[in-house]
This record gives structure tokens, C-alpha cells and sequence, in this order.
């Protein structure tokens, strides 16, 4: 037996990474050190802590002498009991399903450290009904939010790193649910997206019900697909001039007409590429004036509907 586990470890170290238990905070935390980090894990894709949490959770910042780095994949699966969690600051990546099934979890704010969130990382959380999202996040993987129908807010505090997040599939997106977007504890009606933006990624305002204005920065040039999406509350938005893709879906739902209407203050020679799902349409605009919804209709060039896929007019 003796020989078996120092083969074991002799393994671990050839890979640079072994298992280890330590108690903190009146639990028992599983884990694994890589190099000079340590991540929250389980082989058996069990809960890492013990005995199963209830009520508020501090995750630690240290274990085995290292910086915890990463919530492994399904380290609080299923964990009913689970109300409240504190990530460190030390966390840079939430594992897939990390979070799965913690019914009872109410709010959780991840940490400007995280830079990715894995897929079902969040999923069938019901009783969220907040999160905040940190400035360092670039990545949210597909149904991260699935199932997380209590949400009503999502927080962040920099509108500019939210335009560039990669969303991958609606349910990525915690405003599939939660309809409102705060900006430094500030609901968002009115929104200027700010200069210097070049993209807006796919889905960042997916089902953001909240937002009835909406002025594009001079500096955009790309509407990613699905980018306002379900955002029923849009009355007006603004059009900068050097925007020359539309994206499939970008104001799906949107039901705007009559009284919205698109600014475009300057129209690019070849038109603008929108695409409606299908094929490309260019938009082949050369006047220099606000349009009316209701006066796209007609007349020999292509129309915003299909910008808006038919729902806006």
C-alpha cells in the first residue's frame, strides 16, 4: 500500500499537480496544487467541501501555501443548502458547473480577478435574484445563467468592459432573466455607449427590458449578433456614422414603431451591411436626416426591418 501511494504522488508530481485536503473556516476544502496555484477540486466531481455548506460560505484566498486561483469544475454541486459565497480576490476562472444546482444561493458578485466563467456555471441557481460582475471578465460560457429565473439586477461598474464580454449563448447572459442592467448602483435607462468602443459584442444586451435610449459612440464600427436583443423598452437609438455591420438578430424584439426612430448622421458610400439571419442586406442610405420608423417602408432602397428582423415595424 505504502508503495502504491508514493507511486501515486511520484505521478502527481510528474504532472505538477497533486490533491490535498486542509480545513478552513470550520470546513474541510479539497484541492490541488499546479505550480505556484492552487484550485478547488475534486477528482470525483463531488462537492469539495466538507461537511456540505449551509447558510454564507467564504471561499479561501490560500490553501497549501498557494493563491487559490480557480473554482474547479463542479466544486459546489448540487450544494442545496448554500445561501451566500464570498470569492476572493485571488480567483482568476470559475470551473463548469461550479455552482450547479446551488438552489438557494440568493446573490453572488464575482471578484475584477475572475477572467472567465465556465459553462452551467450557475445553473439552476432559482434563487439568485443579483449578481455583479467584475471588470475582469471576458468570457461567460453557454447556459452559465440557465435556470436562474429569480434574477431582477445585474451589477457591474464599467459599462466598457461589458460591451466587450464574450457571451456564448443567451443563457450566458445573466439579463436573459434579469431585464435590468445597474451601473454603479444606478439602473440604466439611458445609455451612451462610450467612446473608444470599436465592437459591440454578440448578446451583451440580451433581454435588457430596462433601456429605452440608446446613442452608439462615434467610435463603433460592429453590432454584434443579438447585441439588444429583447430590449422591449427601446424608444430611440442613435447610429454613429462609421458602423458598417449590423448583426443577425442585433434588435430582435425590439418593438419600437412609430415613435423610435434611427439616427444615422452619416451614411458609409456602400451602405451598411444588416444582416437579417439568412443573407447580408446592404443599406444603401445617402441621405443626411433622421428616419422615422414608419417612412422606412417604402421606397427603392433597403429598409431597417430587417436590421429590427421584422418586429419593429
Amino acid at each position: 500500500m505504502k508503495t502504491r501511494l508514493m507511486m501515486a504522488a511520484a505521478v502527481a508530481v510528474a504532472f505538477g499537480a497533486w490533491a490535498d485536503t486542509e480545513t478552513v473556516g470550520g470546513y474541510t476544502w479539497t484541492y490541488r496544487i499546479t505550480g505556484d496555484t492552487a484550485e478547488i477540486y475534486n477528482s470525483s466531481h463531488s462537492a469539495v467541501i466538507s461537511p456540505r455548506p449551509t447558510g454564507a460560505v467564504t471561499i479561501p484566498s490560500m490553501l497549501g501555501g498557494k493563491p487559490v486561483t480557480s473554482i474547479g469544475d463542479e466544486a459546489f454541486f448540487y450544494c442545496s443548502g448554500l445561501t451566500s459565497v464570498t470569492i476572493p480576490n485571488s480567483v482568476t476562472s470559475i470551473g463548469k458547473g461550479a455552482f450547479y444546482g446551488c438552489s438557494k444561493l440568493t446573490s453572488v458578485t464575482i471578484p475584477d480577478s475572475v477572467t472567465s466563467i465556465g459553462e452551467e456555471a450557475f445553473r439552476g441557481c432559482s434563487g439568485l435574484t443579483s449578481v455583479t460582475i467584475g471588470n475582469g471578465v471576458t468570457s461567460i460560457g453557454y447556459d452559465a445563467f440557465f435556470g436562474c429565473s429569480g434574477f431582477t439586477s445585474v451589477h457591474i461598474t464599467d459599462i466598457a468592459k461589458w460591451c466587450c464580454i464574450s457571451f456564448h449563448g443567451s443563457y450566458a447572459n445573466p439579463l436573459y432573466y434579469a431585464h435590468n442592467l445597474y451601473l454603479n448602483g444606478e439602473k440604466i435607462t439611458d445609455l451612451t455607449i462610450p467612446y473608444g468602443i470599436t465592437s459591440i459584442y454578440d448578446g451583451v444586451f440580451y433581454g435588457c427590458r430596462g433601456l429605452t435610449n440608446l446613442v452608439i459612440a462615434s467610435s463603433v464600427t460592429n453590432i454584434g449578433d443579438s447585441a439588444f436583443c429583447g430590449c422591449s423598452g427601446l424608444t430611440s437609438v442613435t447610429i454613429p456614422e462609421h458602423v458598417t455591420n449590423i448583426g443577425s438578430q442585433a434588435f430582435f424584439g425590439c418593438s419600437v414603431a412609430p415613435k423610435a426612430f434611427v439616427m444615422m448622421s452619416w451614411f458609409p458610400p456602400n451602405g451598411i451591411t444588416a444582416h437579417d439571419g439568412t443573407n447580408g442586406t446592404i443599406l444603401d442610405f445617402s441621405q443626411d436626416q433622421p428616419f422615422e420608423m414608419s417612412d422606412l417602408q417604402s421606397g427603392n432602397n433597403q429598409t431597417l426591418i430587417e436590421v429590427f428582423n421584422k418586429t419593429s415595424i
